[in-house]
């Protein structure tokens, strides 16, 4: 399988979350989701991109609430739909007025 994009969550300088979203030669689709803090991995196959990248959308959601993500892509990999994670770090989180 090729390895298609790669994201890891940080918080405070410690990853918390390692994420590999991967395509097969016949076109289907992994997400691979690491918790170095519970030493838990979750590994999913996908018949097609969209269900893969929609799962791949939902962890980086859930990864959110701890820290911030660092997305790779591959240079060839143009991922599709509306709510797509731009490569590079997550923004800075906007604090509330106090």
């Amino acid at each position: 399988m090729r390895v298609r994009e790669v994201a890891d969550c940080f918080e405070a300088g410690r990853l918390l979350l390692h994420l590999e979203l991967r395509e097969s030669p016949v076109g289907a689709w992994e997400v691979e989701l690491v918790d170095r803090e519970q030493q838990r991995r979750i590994a999913h196959p996908f018949h097609d991109e969209t269900s893969a990248r929609r799962s791949a959308e939902a962890a980086y959601a859930y990864g959110r609430q701890f820290g911030r993500w660092r997305v790779r892509r591959a240079g060839d990999y143009a991922p599709q739909g509306p709510s797509v994670t731009a490569p590079g770090w997550d923004p800075e989180p906007i604090a509330a007025p106090a």
